[in-house]
């Protein structure tokens, strides 16, 4: 299956359970709203149909948007039939997340971008981001999210063009002051390759955090290069914890170094300095971060990943936020759960991290003049994969994207 892969304006087919009707046909009228043409199975397929061979058909002519939800991944329910027969097919597919559902284990690697939680603008920003098209009014169904959140029904959600970041004002500015960071940088190794350039990306990023630009307190910012006891890390996380229960601001954790994935589980584990290669006790398991970035009091929480395989991680955070207080998380991955990362050799910091040095120093061109988590991170994106690196992967829960980064130093926003 290719997530994302050659969004052209084709036929999209809506894969969803029953239950998630009011859902489909919100999706089903956003597409078509934006000119792309649709096929929704409880209107366009007549009675006596072969339920079998028309979704075979549709994925054979087609993308899929599928509706992850726990009625979707409901096994006793006929539906698990559409997401088998996706698995088989090697279709392009969006999947969006309409609850906090955990996927099946086959599904999980996918990216899943959420629109619960979302009002209706946000929810159409969201699903319409990837895919370009143009305005068609045609009565809108009603919005089966968040009730009273509402947009004009005769104005469709803007799309902006793939490769431009989203432009967003967050309500309030960067309060680096209240914030925490974690930075967390493995360059030398015992067993493994070094990568020198991850020295320059936790001193050069700690060093832009404490800069007047962001404001960070030195006292608020832990640097742990070459750790080789897991603890650490989990001790560093710890830490953070108690200072943003007294601050209530933002947690940032950032981790670089050689990543690797459980044999058994699949799951992402992080290297320290004596990690052994094919010895996952040796490495510390993003599972344990998991559960240190759950137990901490901050209201934002921001998560860097820039390691191999850093993709194993997005559903892992998944349902690692139930607390009402938590605005957001927005979680940042260097490459896909198959992917290693790119070192680019020579230089100061590895790709990833270079080009979030590079926006957050310098600004994003065409960006809005407050960068949150989701311009910084289209941006990155869209770099990495003009320079043909691998694409960089996210996760949102809540509010996350709209978590304040830096004010957008681009030439063109200065007055």
């Amino acid at each position: 299956m290719t997530p994302g892969a050659g969004r052209t304006r084709s036929r999209f087919f809506i894969s969803f359970a029953d239950p998630d009707r009011g859902w489909a046909e919100w999706t089903a009228w956003q597409l078509e709203a934006h000119g792309f043409p649709v096929e929704f199975r409880s209107r366009d397929w007549a009675a006596g149909d072969n339920a079998v061979l028309r979704l075979n058909k549709a994925l054979e002519q087609g993308m899929v948007v599928a509706l992850f939800s726990r009625a979707y991944f409901d096994e006793s329910d006929g539906n698990s039939r559409d997401w088998s027969a996706l698995l088989a097919a090697d279709r392009p597919l969006i999947p969006l997340r309409i609850d906090d559902s955990t996927p099946p284990t086959l599904l999980r690697p996918l990216v899943a971008p959420s629109l619960c939680g979302l009002d209706q603008r946000e929810a159409g920003a969201q699903l319409l981001r990837a895919v370009d098209g143009t305005r068609r009014p045609i009565p809108e169904p009603p919005f089966p999210g968040v009730p009273g959140a509402s947009a004009p029904a005769s104005a469709p959600v803007p799309v902006s063009a793939p490769t431009a970041p989203r432009v967003v004002r967050p309500a309030a500015g960067p309060q680096w002051q209240d914030a925490c960071a974690v930075l967390v940088g493995v360059d030398a190794y015992d067993h493994l390759r070094p990568v020198p350039a991850i020295a320059g990306n936790v001193h050069d990023l700690g060093a832009l955090l404490r800069s007047a630009e962001f404001g960070l307190p030195e006292q608020h910012c832990r640097l742990l290069r070459n750790p080789r006891d897991p603890r650490q890390v989990l001790r560093a996380l710890e830490w953070a914890g108690q200072i943003t229960a007294r601050s209530g601001g933002t947690l940032l954790f950032y981790y670089s170094g050689h990543g690797a994935q459980d044999p058994e589980s699949g799951r992402l584990l992080l290297s320290c300095a004596d990690s052994l290669p094919h010895t996952p006790y040796t490495y510390l398991h993003f599972d344990r971060v998991r559960e240190q970035i759950t137990l901490s009091p901050a209201v934002r929480r921001l998560v860097v990943l820039d390691t191999c395989y850093s993709g194993a991680a997005l559903d892992l955070l998944d349902d690692a936020l139930p607390v009402p207080s938590v605005e957001g998380s927005f979680v940042m991955a260097s490459s896909g759960a198959t992917e290693p990362s790119r070192e680019a050799r020579g230089r100061r910091h590895t790709a990833f991290t270079g080009t979030l040095l590079e926006i957050l120093a310098n600004g994003l061109p065409g960006g809005p003049p407050l960068l949150d988590a989701e311009a910084l991170f289209e941006g990155a994106r869209s770099a990495c994969e003009d320079a043909g690196w691998p694409t960089p992967r996210r996760q949102v829960r809540n509010a996350g994207s709209r978590i304040p980064v830096v004010a957008n130093r681009w030439s063109g926003n200065r007055r």
